[in-house]
């Protein structure tokens, strides 16, 4: 089983699902992209855009999924780049482990998670955290499981 997290891949890594490759025999995806607002010490709002994803993949034959998923913020304004990034994946293998990983970044535009050993059960929870000078509304957070 290999488990891999990797940050600061590209910003808008939601299209990542689309141009994997070959349609596959089944392909599962969930994905959620919103207008995030929050406001500044100084009273200033500022308004980015939050994307999570998660999505399985299987080619004819294969025995388990490739499960992928990906948390992204972007926006022109600075503080869009000022977050702390975080994604608590969970599914079971093809033993019937229950596996958990948390994946977080710092300081990027998104983070990803991929893993080719997913039988079952392929659950995300997305956390975006702007950083400070934030004092409302600095925290948002979702769910994504494709299937």
């Amino acid at each position: 089983m290999i488990g891999r997290a990797l940050a600061g891949v590209t910003a808008g890594a939601v299209a990542l699902f689309a141009a994997a490759g070959p349609a596959a025999a089944e392909e599962y995806v969930r994905g959620r992209s919103f207008e995030h607002t929050f406001r500044l010490e100084d009273g200033r709002q500022v308004s980015c855009t939050v994307e999570g994803a998660s999505a399985l993949r299987r080619d004819d034959g294969a025995s388990a999924f490739e499960g992928t998923a990906v948390t992204s913020v972007l926006g022109d304004d600075p503080q869009c780049r000022e977050v702390i990034l975080q994604m608590q994946v969970s599914y079971v293998d093809r033993a019937g482990i229950e596996r958990s990983f948390i994946v977080e970044g710092f300081g990027s535009p998104n983070i990803q998670w991929r893993d080719d050993d997913v039988a079952s059960g392929l659950s995300v929870e997305h956390g975006v955290f702007f950083d400070a000078p934030c004092v409302q509304s600095c925290s948002v957070g979702f769910s994504t499981s494709p299937k």
